[in-house]
């Protein structure tokens, strides 16, 4: 009987060496393929944190920008100002500007062509009627001062 006992030790003993190199062998693939996902997802945070500030640095730009068409819009409109003043003069200005309406420009409306019955001007041809008169003032803005005074 001391012979079964020994052989049931031996065999229980070479089981356990056995499954805890089959133990190891599991856990060094399950590692390996650990390892692979977890260098996969590190890429992936890297990649995610590079877009992030792509991004960020995209909208700072584009702020900036608006910054600065925002005050070349304002040179503009000063710029237009001091050259209505100026040429038309405050009182005739002020006289012109009492009939226009002060409405809110929507954007709906920016772009969309409105039915016209006369043709759009063409700024760059030669008129007889808008050359400039003594005062500073085109004839085409003294026609429409008459216009409206009647």
């Amino acid at each position: 009987m001391d012979v079964n006992w020994l052989m049931i030790f031996i065999t229980a003993l070479i089981s356990l060496v056995v499954g805890v190199l089959i133990g190891f062998l599991v856990s060094a693939m399950f590692k390996k393929d650990n390892k692979e996902e977890q260098e996969k997802l590190i890429a992936l945070e890297e990649e995610f944190a590079n877009y992030r500030t792509e991004v960020s640095d995209h909208f700072v730009e584009t702020a900036a920008m608006v910054n600065q068409l925002t005050s070349s819009y304002k040179n503009v409109y000063d710029h237009l100002e001091k050259g209505a003043y100026k040429l038309v003069g405050e009182e005739e200005l002020h006289k012109r500007l009492e009939n226009v309406e002060s409405q809110p420009v929507l954007l709906e409306y920016i772009g969309v062509k409105q039915k016209t019955e006369e043709p759009e001007p063409d700024l760059f041809a030669e008129d007889a009627d808008n050359e400039v008169n003594e005062e500073g003032v085109s004839a085409t803005n003294e026609e429409l001062s008459k216009e409206e005074s009647t």
